[in-house]
């Protein structure tokens, strides 16, 4: 089987993750982009130094970037989340690109921003995983101990679910209980791997 690099997506607290570790348990190998930026974010000194010339010093401290510093500036001004997304995320889709090239078979990028940065480009199909607002801002609130007004400026700068439903080849409603979420990633799997080895 050739490789094929799936695309997934979803808003803060759709679920997508999950549904790519399910994928991970198929067999594909999952590349998370916030993990890279994680990673960039605790190596790179050229990034760190770039943060610094556009956020100033408070952008890094011992050890890394300044994550909460630089997440209340993104979040409460759009044109700082533009540049921010400007500085990263060319190096986020260089390295998981990289990555791809490494590796067989089915590749997942995990990415929440997969059509707002034009990675869709580099994917050969989409999937979006949606879920309904409230259940998105109750479990975005559980796991992180946001606020109902963080989480809900967190989903406005995204785009909509509807906007993604319309770009996307494949969408998963993850409104119900995990095993769900799980049988609507497995038949999209199957259906993906099916047209691959046509």
């Amino acid at each position: 089987m050739k490789r094929q690099v799936i695309g997934i997506t979803g808003g803060i607290g759709s679920g997508k993750s999950t549904a790519a570790e399910r994928l991970r348990l198929l067999g594909a190998t999952v590349l998370n982009a916030d993990e890279t930026v994680t990673e960039l974010y605790e190596g790179s000194e050229p990034l760190k130094i770039e943060l610094v010339k556009a956020f100033g010093k408070e952008a890094v401290i011992e050890g890394g970037v300044n994550r909460g510093f630089i997440s209340r500036l993104v979040f409460e001004d759009e044109l700082n989340l533009k540049r921010l997304n400007s500085i990263v995320h060319p190096l986020v889709q260089k390295r998981m690109e990289e990555r791809t090239a490494e590796a067989q078979g089915v590749i997942v990028w995990d990415v929440p921003l997969l059509f707002e940065l034009g990675m869709d480009a580099s994917v050969d199909v989409t999937v979006v995983v949606v879920a309904d607002r409230q259940e998105r801002i109750g479990r975005v609130m559980k796991r992180s101990g946001l606020s109902f007004c963080e989480v809900e400026k967190r989903i406005r700068a995204q785009l909509s679910d509807f906007q993604r439903i319309r770009l996307a080849d494949y969408v998963c409603i993850n409104n119900g209980d995990r095993e769900s979420l799980y049988r609507q990633i497995e038949r999209i799997y199957r259906d993906i791997r099916g047209k691959n080895q046509l």
